[in-house]
């Protein structure tokens, strides 16, 4: 019972003071001027919005590095596939001797 009465006191108290604040808005700007429009430089120029996305082109020593990475990454993948190759192929061989 202590607790609803508690509650209730700080519900009606936030209520109150939410409602109370609209008065001084309305006050405050009721007697407010139009807005006046802002003055920009003649100097100032929008950019240009596609050069700030376009992306750079890559160093020569960039590429180079690329492609060397790609030269080992593709030797690594065949040495790999030529392992898998041999492995299902000893598998074949044994399958038979073992049945």
């Amino acid at each position: 019972m202590k607790k609803m009465f508690v509650l209730m006191a700080f519900s009606f108290f936030f209520l109150t003071a939410c409602g109370s604040s609209e008065k001084v808005k309305d006050e405050e700007y009721q007697f407010a001027g139009g807005l006046k429009l802002l003055d920009i430089p003649p100097n100032l120029t929008n950019p240009d919005k596609n050069l700030v996305m376009e992306i750079p082109k890559p160093s020569l020593k960039a590429c180079e590095m690329l492609m060397e990475a790609d030269k080992k990454f593709k030797i690594e993948k065949a040495k790999k596939d030529a392992e898998a190759k041999v492995k299902a192929e000893q598998e074949k061989q044994n399958k038979p001797a073992a049945e």
